[in-house]
């Protein structure tokens, strides 16, 4: 099953809104600039982002 399919499917969707509860829950998250860490920021969990573009994912774009 491709990801594409896996995520239009209604296990997709209910992983993805399961992921998406868990990311509101946490008290903090910790990662790379990656899509995890930027959903993490969209759910109003506290973040520490390392990498080289931090800037630009937390003031350029404010995530």
């Amino acid at each position: 099953m491709s990801a594409a399919s896996l995520f239009n499917s209604f296990w997709g969707k209910e992983l993805f809104r399961l992921t998406q509860s868990e990311y509101g829950c946490a008290r903090a998250a910790v990662g790379n600039q990656s899509g995890t860490v930027k959903m993490t920021l969209l759910c109003g969990t506290p973040t520490f982002i390392f990498g080289h573009e931090v800037h630009r994912h937390t003031v350029t774009e404010n995530w």
